[in-house]
């Protein structure tokens, strides 16, 4: 293959000038689009005070808030003014499109038992009263009179 001597290449650059003399716009847009989001981390971060709001944070309620999101896609509703107590998920539930988890019982009774932890964690309930379990200790609360009364220890 034989270079091309410089008259050569001045003959390519005069029948395509629009390659080879650019506008600066297009020859810097790069940095151009790396400097306006640097302003623009740079601006964000004065505006709503991010270095102050991540010392301040409480960083031990992160565990906490992570899992209340995870379990509010999964966690039922019970209506208990209806007929019937029928558990209702969420629309586009993580558990699927007819979900039946093995943690939600309805006990022949008619009772419904949520298991958060095995049966040493639970919730069993009715229309008319609950009882809380957890650690070995039962707590029965009365649904009756429209707001929950605690009724045990």
């Amino acid at each position: 293959m034989a270079a091309m001597t410089a008259d050569e290449l001045s003959a390519i650059e005069d029948r395509h000038p629009q390659i080879f003399q650019r506008p600066a716009y297009k020859r810097f847009w790069p940095l151009l689009l790396v400097a306006g989001t640097v302003l623009y981390l740079g601006y964000a971060l004065w505006f709503f005070s991010l270095p102050q709001v991540l010392r301040e944070s409480h960083w031990e309620r992160l565990p906490l808030f992570l899992s209340q999101w995870i379990s509010y896609d999964l966690q039922p509703e019970f209506r208990l003014d209806q007929p019937e107590i029928t558990p209702k998920y969420p629309r586009f539930s993580a558990l699927g499109e007819n979900p039946d988890p093995d943690w939600v019982i309805k006990n022949p009774d008619g009772t419904y038992t949520v298991q958060i932890d095995g049966d040493a964690k639970s919730v069993t309930f009715d229309k008319t009263k609950a009882a809380i379990t957890a650690n070995g200790v039962t707590v029965p609360i009365a649904l009756t009179s429209g707001k929950p009364i605690v009724t045990g220890p």
